[in-house]
C-alpha cells in the first residue's frame, strides 16, 4: 500500500478539507434567534456511523451526538472516518452522549499512517519544499496544517520513520515530513489538512518532526501524550 497523501486539482474531499481549514483562520459566528449570536465551535473528530446512528468523538474523547445531520454530510461518512466538525452545542441532552449539538459543516480530512523506511526501499518519498503551517497531536494523531504549490499533477505527501538515516542519540524519535510535486507545475497556493495515525507510538514518546521549507530545513518538536 502506498502510504502518502494524494493530492488533485479536481473538486475531491481533500478539496473540502481546503476549504474549511480557512475557518481555522476566522472567527465564526452567525444570528440565531433563540441563543443571540452563536460561536461555532471547530474542532477534529472522528465519526461513528452504524446502522441507526451517527456520533462524532472529539481527541479528548468527548462524545457529541448531532440532532439532525443532512444529507449531504451522511453521504460522505464512514465508519471511523476522520472530519473536520464546525457545531454549537445545545442546552439539550441525549442519554449515552456527553453533549447534542448542531452540526453547521463538517470536511472529511485524510489519514495516513507513518511510513518506515528502510535503505533497501527503492520508492523513497521525495523532499521538494512545502510551507508547514502547524504541528500538533490529539488524540491518536499527529495532525498537519501546510501549504502546497500545484496544478494538475497529483502531488504525494508522507510522514516517514526513516530507518536509514542517522538521528542524534537524544531519546526522540526523528520523523521526515516528505513532499513529491511529482513535476507538477506551482500554480496555485493551497491549503491542506491531514492526520497521520499515531496510534503504534508508545504515549510520553518524543518526536523530533523534520521538514523541508522554502527557507530551508526546520524541525518541530513534539511529544504523543
Amino acid at each position: 500500500m502506498d502510504n502518502s497523501l494524494t493530492v488533485f486539482k479536481q473538486p475531491t474531499a481533500v478539496c473540502y478539507v481546503v476549504f474549511f481549514t480557512l475557518c481555522l483562520l476566522f472567527p465564526c459566528c452567525s444570528d440565531d434567534n433563540e441563543q443571540g449570536i452563536t460561536e461555532f465551535i471547530i474542532e477534529m473528530a472522528v465519526a461513528h456511523v452504524n446502522a441507526d446512528r451517527i456520533y462524532f468523538q472529539l481527541d479528548n474523547g468527548t462524545t457529541l451526538f448531532p440532532e439532525t445531520l443532512p444529507d449531504q454530510y451522511r453521504s460522505r461518512l464512514t465508519d471511523r472516518q476522520r472530519v473536520l466538525l464546525q457545531y454549537y452545542p445545545l442546552k439539550t441532552n441525549t442519554s449515552g452522549f456527553d453533549e447534542t449539538v448542531r452540526v453547521y459543516s463538517l470536511s472529511n480530512v485524510p489519514v495516513l499512517p507513518i511510513k518506515r523506511l528502510t535503505e533497501n526501499d527503492s520508492n523513497m518519498p521525495g523532499i521538494e519544499p512545502m510551507e508547514l503551517e502547524s504541528i500538533w497531536i490529539s488524540g491518536n494523531y499527529i495532525n498537519m496544517s501546510c501549504y502546497i504549490y500545484a496544478d494538475t499533477v497529483a502531488h504525494t505527501i508522507s510522514l516517514v520513520n526513516n530507518l536509514s538515516a542517522t538521528y542524534p542519540d537524544d531519546g526522540r524519535l526523528y520523523l521526515e515530513i516528505r513532499h513529491s510535486t511529482n513535476g507538477d507545475f506551482p500554480a496555485f497556493r493551497r491549503k491542506m489538512l491531514l492526520s497521520f495515525d499515531a496510534s503504534s507510538l508508545e504515549k510520553g514518546q518524543a518526536l523530533a518532526c523534520i521538514v523541508h521549507t522554502f527557507d530551508g530545513q526546520k524541525v518541530y518538536y513534539r511529544v504523543y501524550k
